[in-house]
């Protein structure tokens, strides 16, 4: 009889039921019926009477529970005193490692730590996968593991990121493609590819990551696997192929620019170097006033708050059901870029979808669609056609209005902001640069022409509104072709756009500012609106979408050479892109707009009290903000 069968034993006597408690254990319902199985064959009797799918203890299985307890009590203390005697009383620490960070970046933390403390003796134990490692940590054989995957959600084992690691193509740097910047998936399909066997954390790093994108091994098809960093390095220097690999395994071949790392853009987040230890060791370490050589260990990592990418674990390979995920972006705006257009490119949202629990069978069909403007997008998740919408500060309100004639399942919720501009000035009236108007009161009896719906228009009948001319400017809607740029200056006398698109306009030399201003000072705002009843259906999958929108602003943020790749993707110049959004706001940057996803419901009252009084827009004091507003969903998103 086993200490740990006795443990499966009372879990299942707390739960009567098998598949609950293979739950709350963190086992598969066969592993636990197994266990139950082989201590009654052990016992030569049956300690639980099963009727149907209901089980009941019998009369020496409720005896048992009590007699368990004592023996599990019992145990816990002796592993406790045992515990306290080892770290009171051996100056050594084992540690435990996967093969690539015991090569590359623990060494050197190790000696570190005998440097600081040269009275406490290391010892290194390597292991070949993380099967290992675990159980070496849940039997106590190391004081502390590390690897480059998250371990199994053993609730024996705690565990934390403590270090960044950041996956790319490496290649030598006298190759013609070490000139490359970034590189995708695409580019290097078909070329000489040589990755470390399954032995090393970036070989089922790749793997696990290419399969969430639909791809297998064998659609690389020249791939060459070899088992050391060595040999791999022989494939980089001497043969024309292409490594992937952890910036820490050839760190000194980086520094001394013989290898050249480039970017990956599907592996364009860094990931998270995980240490590993029992719990009862961490819970031991918190209690305890006194130090031990754990806990002088523990010293040597601070806490990390950059996001990462989450562990890569393929667990959909039998997906049973498919959601599919409609996404409403505007990838020409560049205000909302974060939220759209590099979570689209750098296919972030693939990486922090869930994938256990309810979600472990799940396939997912992402599906984005981009529009011009923010109107159809409001209309679609009217219409269910999209499940989460990207839209500018008075379309997004329009999505608010709750509609009699429309199902509850159509009714929308705002999750988080994207961009904001405080001053109001993102959207501006253009003319030609032949024209004779000066100001924006000489508009009167003209046509201005402008996308319906857009937050220009908005700001167009605020100004109108201000000036007293809403009934003495007729309106014109522009169609799809003419939204980007106007090409034809006989359409109106004025154009009403949003950006970048005025800037674009002008910056071609056409056209010319009337009007950039704001008259009626309200602030400027892009955010995130979902379905209501797809959130509730999936609200998991929101507040994933989010993380991923808030690391597209950590990488938008933190990457030298995002703006380059931004106009490489919108075609629109990178001085634009840096006058049109930026990461904070500095006395150095002049942008328009600066990316932010905390909501600002003060914000949204503003833009209804100042809309509310224009006709046909009274409809606007129908929303209920703190109903709509569903701030919940970030709070999730940004703690983890």
């Amino acid at each position: 009889m086993e200490i740990y069968q006795l443990k499966v034993f009372l879990a299942v006597a707390r739960c009567l039921n098998f598949t609950e408690a293979a739950k709350s254990l963190n086992l598969t319902q066969p592993a636990v019926s197994a266990k139950i199985k082989s201590l009654e064959s052990e016992l030569k009797i049956s300690l639980f009477v099963r009727l149907g799918r209901q089980i009941q203890l019998t009369d020496i299985g409720q005896y048992l529970v009590k007699e368990a307890e004592k023996l599990v009590e019992l145990e816990t203390e002796i592993s406790r005193k045992v515990e306290n005697f080892r770290q009171y009383n051996l100056n050594q620490i084992t540690i435990g490692s996967s093969q690539g960070l015991a090569q590359s970046w623990l060494p050197k933390i190790i000696y570190q730590y005998r440097q600081k403390y040269p009275e406490i003796q290391t010892k290194l134990e390597v292991f070949n996968n993380g099967k290992l490692l675990e159980k070496a940590i849940i039997q106590n054989n190391i004081d502390v593991g590390f690897s480059e995957a998250k371990l199994s959600d053993c609730p024996e084992i705690a565990q934390r990121g403590i270090a960044s690691i950041q996956y790319s193509l490496i290649v030598a740097s006298d190759r013609l493609l070490a000139k490359k910047n970034w590189q995708t998936l695409i580019d290097i399909q078909h070329k000489p590819l040589v990755l470390l066997s399954d032995r090393f954390a970036s070989r089922q790093v790749f793997v696990s990551r290419i399969a969430k994108l639909g791809l297998k091994p064998t659609d690389f098809p020249r791939i060459e696997t070899v088992d050391t960093i060595n040999l791999m390095r022989a494939y980089l220097t001497q043969g024309d192929y292409i490594g992937f690999a952890s910036d820490l395994e050839f760190q000194a071949e980086l520094n001394a620019k013989l290898l050249t790392a480039i970017t990956l853009q599907e592996f364009a987040l860094p990931a998270s170097i995980y240490l590993s230890l029992r719990r009862k060791t961490a819970k031991a370490i918190d209690n305890r006033k006194t130090s031990t050589p754990v806990k002088k260990f523990l010293t040597l990592f601070p806490t990390a708050s950059a996001p990462k990418s989450p562990t890569f674990a393929n667990k959909n390979r039998n997906a049973e059901k498919t959601i599919t995920i409609n996404l409403g972006v505007q990838n020409g705006t560049i205000p909302t870029i974060t939220a759209g257009l590099i979570v689209q490119r750098l296919r972030l949202l693939e990486q922090f979808l869930p994938r256990t629990g309810r979600y472990a069978q799940i396939k997912y069909d992402i599906q984005w669609h981009n529009f011009l403007s923010g109107m159809p997008i409001a209309e679609g998740l009217h219409s269910q056609k999209l499940d989460i919408g990207i839209l500018g500060d008075y379309p997004l309100l329009q999505s608010a209005i709750p509609h009699s004639d429309r199902a509850s399942s159509s009714n929308t919720q705002l999750v988080s902001f994207v961009s904001i501009n405080p001053d109001g000035d993102g959207n501006a009236v253009i003319v030609p640069q032949t024209s004779k108007l000066e100001t924006i009161e000489d508009l009167k009896g003209e046509t201005v022409a402008l996308p319906f719906g857009s937050s220009a228009h908005g700001m167009l009948l605020r100004t109108l509104s201000h000036l007293d001319l809403l009934s003495e400017v007729q309106l014109f809607p522009l169609k799809n072709s003419q939204l980007k740029t106007p090409s034809d200056p006989k359409i109106a006398a004025g154009y009403a756009y949003f950006s970048p698109f005025h800037q674009l306009a002008c910056d071609r030399g056409n056209f010319k500012y009337l009007f950039n201003g704001n008259l009626s000072p309200l602030p400027g705002f892009y955010g995130v609106v979902v379905s209501q009843s797809f959130a509730n259906r999936y609200p998991e999958i929101i507040v994933s979408y989010l993380k991923a929108l808030i690391a597209a602003q950590y990488w938008l943020t933190n990457t030298p050479s995002a703006f380059y790749l931004v106009s490489k993707w919108t075609k629109i110049k990178p001085q634009i892109l840096a006058n049109t959004l930026s990461s904070c706001f500095s006395e150095a940057t002049s942008s328009l707009f600066v990316t932010d996803w905390q909501i600002r419901p003060d914000w949204a009252e503003e833009h209804i009290n100042k809309l509310q009084a224009i006709p046909h827009l009274q409809s606007l004091k129908d929303i209920l903000l703190a109903r709509w507003i569903q701030s919940e969903f970030l709070q999730i998103a940004s703690q983890n």
